[in-house]
């Protein structure tokens, strides 16, 4: 039982990764400019999530292990929720459920200020308080705009309106705007 919960847990951090990376190449392949961001987006989030919060984590840092303990699970959940709402902006509450106790407990913590790998630790920390804060208000902005009707971020609406993903919901026709593209919906 825990041996296939684990092999799940790994699992889902591959599909979620391949499955959103495909529609994000298919936006900007349509010319997405808000596609061609997220998908730099993504792996500034993730990949120092998984990585520096393994290695920390490791290495006895417990909030470093706590930040990957959140991306394993935040991944899970939106596995989960791509089966009900795949490409919509409500899958934010995959980050909205597992990193607020995360970014609190960064924020209220006294720093450890020895050098060697607990200062890189340190860094890698503070780099992170920004990073999951600035996602948490992304996210916390989608989800309004998801439960007030406009549940297609503009990357997804590009790239069903040149034919490239197929989301047979009307609402991912609507058009995209300059302003959708910067502030939304």
């Amino acid at each position: 039982m825990f041996l296939r919960l684990l092999i799940w847990v790994l699992e889902s951090q591959v599909v979620v990764v391949h499955d959103h990376r495909d529609f994000l190449k298919k936006s900007s392949a349509a010319g997405s400019v808000t596609g061609t961001l997220i998908s730099f987006w993504g792996p500034i989030m993730c990949f120092p999530q998984w990585i520096g919060g393994l290695i920390f984590g490791l290495l006895g840092c417990r909030p470093a292990a706590a930040i990957f303990a959140a991306r394993m699970a935040a991944m899970c959940v939106v596995r989960t929720l791509d089966q009900k709402i795949p490409c919509t902006r409500g899958l934010g509450v995959c980050h909205l459920v597992t990193f607020p106790p995360v970014l609190w407990w960064l924020l209220t913590r006294t720093p450890n200020t020895t050098t060697g790998v607990d200062a890189y630790a340190e860094k890698f920390l503070s780099f992170q308080v920004y990073v999951i804060g600035l996602c948490l208000f992304l996210d916390a902005r989608d989800l309004m705009f998801h439960c007030c009707g406009y549940p297609f971020p503009c990357y997804i609406r590009e790239g069903v309106q040149a034919g490239l993903l197929d989301i047979k919901d009307p609402r991912a026709k609507r058009p995209v705007t300059l302003s959708a593209r910067l502030i939304g919906p």
